[in-house]
């Protein structure tokens, strides 16, 4: 699904989703998607439906799940720059990347449709089209991870669909080859973001998102390693169901994170 309005004749991204779901679950899940579309109050909305082979399908083990609380935006932007140094992101890369974040990836500020590809040594972007942006595409939980990684986000209140959703893409970011994820949401009320990275999982950051900031992601990848068209093409193209258990920490303050890892 993708909603869209065209304010001053530009067409601006609103919201977009997508499920992988048995055929008998496809009429009510365009109708949810419609319905979540339309809270964006959008002059068009777009719904596409492919048919996917089940031997298609890959599966990946959900990345476990962390809750970092820090005093401020400026407290966690320090936090996920020390995360995504660990991962091996150039520590000037990674500020220039949180940077770019506050100002928004797109032209003239704007919000990204999709996610900015960056060599995670040099800061080079390496996504084909600049103005649209890389997609992390064709995933979902499986139908037994769905239920249980459902149950046991809720056991520690984690139960806003954004959460869910964040948790897959990274799942899938990560299993196609990027180095490490740094997001936040276009929500303006919503300043939860998150960093990813193979060795610390799904890390969310409560109060994240500078006030007024645009939202976005950037990839860090290794281009030396990784070929980025091969890379694109796992991202966008290939199916990925997402399989419990899922590992769910205690949310903790960053001073208990480094002292725990």
């Amino acid at each position: 699904m993708r909603a869209s309005d065209t304010p001053h004749h530009v067409t601006r991204h609103l919201s977009g989703a997508e499920k992988l779901v048995e055929d008998n679950l496809v009429h009510t899940t365009v109708g949810d998607m419609v319905t979540r579309a339309k809270g964006k109050h959008p002059d068009q909305i777009q719904i596409r439906l492919e048919r996917v082979p089940p031997t298609s399908c890959k599966h990946a083990r959900c990345l476990p799940v962390h809750t970092v609380h820090s005093p401020g935006p400026e407290e966690a932007a320090d936090f996920a720059t020390k995360i995504l140094v660990r991962a091996g992101v150039n520590l000037d890369v990674a500020v220039a990347g949180l940077n770019a974040l506050r100002i928004g990836l797109g032209a003239n500020g704007s919000t990204l449709r999709g996610a900015s590809l960056w060599d995670k040594e040099t800061g080079r972007r390496l996504e084909p089209d600049p103005e649209r942006g890389v997609r992390t595409s064709r995933f979902d939980y499986s139908k037994n991870g769905a239920g249980a990684i459902d149950s046991a986000l809720a056991e520690f209140g984690l139960t806003h669909f954004r959460t869910r959703e964040a948790l897959a893409v990274a799942t899938k970011t990560l299993w196609s080859g990027v180095s490490a994820e740094l997001c936040w949401s276009d929500d303006p009320d919503y300043a939860t973001g998150y960093v990813a990275t193979p060795s610390d999982g799904y890390v969310r950051l409560p109060g994240f998102k500078p006030t007024g900031a645009p939202g976005g992601r950037i990839f860090f990848v290794d281009s030396v390693v990784v070929n980025v068209e091969s890379l694109v093409h796992k991202l966008e193209r290939e199916y990925l169901l997402i399989d419990p258990p899922v590992w769910v920490n205690d949310a903790v303050s960053v001073e208990e994170f480094i002292e725990r890892e």
